[in-house]
């Protein structure tokens, strides 16, 4: 079931971002994923520009899915070959 996203829901979905904090015993954590996208936006950026979604969201789910692996399928983690 889908819920139409109004500018209601919008607000509110921008309001929660706007108060998200990083947990202070997490920054090191992020910090370390983030310095291992982040020689790789370009990569991320001629994927995800054709498919209209934010580099950052693609480089989300390779980390989740691939642990930032090239050889491996961005929808499961699966080698490439």
């Amino acid at each position: 079931m889908s819920v139409p996203l109004t500018d209601d829901l919008r607000q509110q979905y921008q309001s929660l971002f706007a108060s998200c904090v990083v947990n202070p015993g997490e920054l090191n954590a992020a910090n370390s994923v983030i310095s291992r996208i982040m020689p790789n936006q370009g990569r991320y950026q001629s994927v995800a520009g054709p498919l209209g979604v934010p580099w950052y969201f693609v480089a989300v789910v390779h980390n989740m899915e691939c642990g930032l692996n090239f050889n491996q399928h961005l929808h499961n983690g699966d080698p490439v070959w």
